[in-house]
């Protein structure tokens, strides 16, 4: 099985980081402006990405200020069955009084394509969002007037 997997520092106490990632607001600040649904364990969350872009996933754990995972269940991306069953993990832990590192893992995918590629990229952006939401307060989540700006330049596949 091949995964996915990106460690970034974030200048932040962890519990703030936990916050971030475990919350709807927390999420609409740096992953999507689209976030719905009940992001505790045994929650589904489902997360818009424009028209017609959308993934939802079961919220497998919540472990206060250490860990957030989730499962893919459901996606209508093009080639979205390739990331069905999927895991998505986000692992922290302090690095200092006011630092966290994190720790993204998407594992389970039968195959490295260009969705697999793609998700890579997209989640690197993502953890980049994050950095910067905990960091100054300002994130950069993904909108649907930036899907259609991004597309060009990889953020998703032209379809």
């Amino acid at each position: 099985m091949e995964l996915i997997r990106h460690t970034i520092a974030i200048e932040s106490p962890v519990w703030e980081v936990y916050e971030i990632v475990s919350t709807l607001g927390g999420l609409r600040s740096w992953l999507s402006r689209d976030v719905q649904g009940n992001p505790r364990k045994d929650g589904e969350l489902s997360l818009g990405f424009g028209p017609e872009r959308s993934v939802t996933f079961h919220v497998l754990e919540t472990k206060s200020n250490k860990r957030v995972s989730w499962k893919l269940t459901a996606s209508t991306f093009d080639r979205s069955d390739a990331g069905i069953g999927t895991e998505v993990r986000f692992n922290m832990k302090e690095a200092g009084s006011k630092s966290t590192e994190i720790e993204l893992t998407h594992t389970g995918w039968s195959e490295v394509d260009e969705y697999f590629r793609v998700c890579g990229y997209q989640w690197q952006k993502s953890l980049q969002s994050l950095k910067k939401v905990c960091e100054t307060g300002l994130g950069e989540p993904l909108t649907p007037s930036m899907l259609v700006s991004k597309k060009a330049t990889g953020w998703f596949p032209v379809t």
